[in-house]
């Protein structure tokens, strides 16, 4: 069921913000982001959108992991608990496929500082489509 892995790397939007693939198995990513102040908002701070756009991308790469060749997703629903603003440093981002259905999917994500301190906790469920 696995797709192709160099084309599920591969993300114009991710490449746009400055999103990494490290790790890409079955149901299982791990990405990374680097800081950047074209990414903060007023106070300096990593913007909370980047934070979701980054755990959208890792729950999206686990699941391309798992889907038939000619099946999509999109996302129906996320919630992300920030927990840490980010000032600086490196964001790791490990997604895990908790549950795959025929038609949903559902993922969580766990995304890490430099300090390797929990910073943000995300939970998004996908469709599935033909």
């Amino acid at each position: 069921m696995v797709q192709d892995k160099k084309k599920l790397e591969r993300s114009p939007f991710s490449d746009y913000i400055g999103i990494e693939v490290v790790d890409l198995e079955q149901g299982f990513v791990r990405l990374r982001l680097s800081f950047s102040e074209k990414l903060t908002q007023p106070y300096g701070v990593l913007h909370g959108g980047v934070i979701v756009s980054l755990a959208d991308s890792a729950v999206a790469k686990a699941l391309s992991t798992m889907i038939k060749p000619d099946e999509r997703i999109a996302a129906i629903e996320i919630k992300c608990n920030f927990l840490v603003p980010i000032k600086g440093g490196m964001l790791t981002a490990e997604a895990k496929i908790i549950h795959k259905g025929t038609r949903t999917a559902v993922g969580e994500v766990n995304i890490w500082d430099n300090e390797h301190r929990l910073v943000a906790k995300t939970i998004a469920t996908y469709a599935i489509m033909k």
